[in-house]
């Protein structure tokens, strides 16, 4: 797990920068994500933002079933059964998830979503929370970092 204190934001990253969330901050965040977990789902359906990055949160365990981790994952179909994702970073030695497999999700099962677009950040409650902990000379690295420009307080 990377030190976000440390300017690990500024230099390229070769597996994605983890922060410690309080267990209050990780329920918050659901909580969010939740109550406003249609606002996703309409977005996709009337393709709001065609170029936009729909991403879910979830937990996911090791293989052999053991703690996993909390890893955002691309939402490339809505499905009558729930939403078909796949892994765009792992963690190095994560074993729950291959790159490239699919998996499928249920609103459920959304610690939290979002959608980038253009560089205008949707939902994504957690790393909303998460910037909160970094320094404030490096809150600008953090938001180049995950391609942010706006963090819109509207719902899409």
């Amino acid at each position: 797990m990377s030190d976000p204190t440390n300017g690990s934001f500024a230099t390229p990253q070769s597996e994605p920068v983890f922060m410690m969330l309080k267990r209050d901050d990780v329920a918050e965040a659901s909580r969010q994500a939740q109550e406003t977990f249609s606002a996703f789902h309409q977005a996709m359906i009337a393709q709001k933002y065609p170029d936009g990055f729909f991403c879910i949160k979830a937990h996911f365990s090791e293989a052999d079933g053991s703690e996993g981790a909390n890893l955002w994952v691309a939402v490339s179909q809505i499905r009558t059964d729930g939403y078909l994702c796949e892994p765009f970073e792992l963690p190095k030695g994560f074993t729950g998830l291959q790159p490239g497999q699919k998996v499928l999700l249920q609103t459920n099962n959304a610690l939290d979503w979002m959608i980038m677009d253009g560089g205008t950040l949707y939902g994504g409650y957690s790393l909303r929370i998460q910037r909160t902990l970094v320094p404030e000379a490096e809150k600008s690295q953090y938001d180049a970092f995950l391609g942010v420009t706006t963090y819109s307080e509207t719902l899409p």
